[in-house]
């Protein structure tokens, strides 16, 4: 079932004249200034959505970059202020299920 979702995915993918990077059985490296259009295209397609947590939808695996809680010394209350997503600037494939990415978020950190 898997397989048969990421190739779903894929064949989006190569329609709208993105490449899919890399693929296996249950992930995809693909470009994400493609995400937006082929979400829309897969919701009209199969009637669900791609993108969440749920079995059988895609979500970044990458650890939220920048997190950390912040302390107000004054009153002891402290506050997790999560940060932004990071993307992979460069990959390197070296055999199936067997890779690495450099991440960065949208301020640079990496």
């Amino acid at each position: 079932m898997a397989k048969r979702i990421v190739n779903e995915v894929a064949e989006i993918f190569d329609e709208c004249g993105s490449p899919v990077l890399y693929t296996d059985t249950d992930s995809l490296h693909v470009r994400v200034d493609a995400i937006p259009e082929v979400e829309r295209i897969f919701k009209e397609r199969y009637g669900r959505k791609i993108q969440g947590e749920c079995l059988g939808q895609f979500h970044c695996d990458f650890t939220k970059l920048g997190s950390r809680f912040e302390c107000d010394f004054d009153s002891g209350e402290s506050r997790l202020v999560k940060g932004s997503t990071p993307e992979a600037v460069e990959s390197v494939f070296l055999a199936k299920k067997c890779y690495i990415d450099r991440v960065v978020d949208k301020d640079g950190r990496e």
